[in-house]
């Protein structure tokens, strides 16, 4: 999470790790703060979010602090892959929307990064 000029939101303590917090659906969702290292090599503190895994519209209220709740609405798609012995159900997110920006994603199976940029 960063603002509008790219400074992560984490690492300076507007937002403390202790108090974010992911609700999807109505359903408390074990949240991580971790550190990631992007592409270039640079270190950053990410949150981590596994969302449930079903199709349509998943609304997940991302509390940031006592008095700071945001709404991101993720959309997934269900498909099967098939092995030698097994069908299996996977997800595909197709967009998220989070302050009216729309993003689209192309990510098959497992959850991919995305900017949330906090203005």
């Amino acid at each position: 999470m960063v603002d509008v000029d790219g400074a992560n939101l984490i690492e300076n303590d507007t937002y403390l790790e202790s108090d974010i917090k992911m609700f999807i659906d109505g359903i408390d969702m074990l949240t991580e703060i971790s550190e990631d290292t992007n592409q270039s090599g640079k270190t950053r503190k990410v949150i981590l979010v596994t969302p449930i895994p079903k199709k349509g519209d998943q609304v997940a209220l991302l509390t940031l602090n006592e008095t700071i709740t945001d709404t991101i609405l993720i959309n997934l798609t269900e498909f099967e892959r098939k092995d030698e012995y097994f069908t299996y159900v996977l997800h595909k997110f197709n967009t998220v929307l989070y302050n009216g920006v729309l993003q689209t994603l192309n990510s098959e199976y497992y959850l991919p990064r995305i900017a949330i940029v906090k203005e």
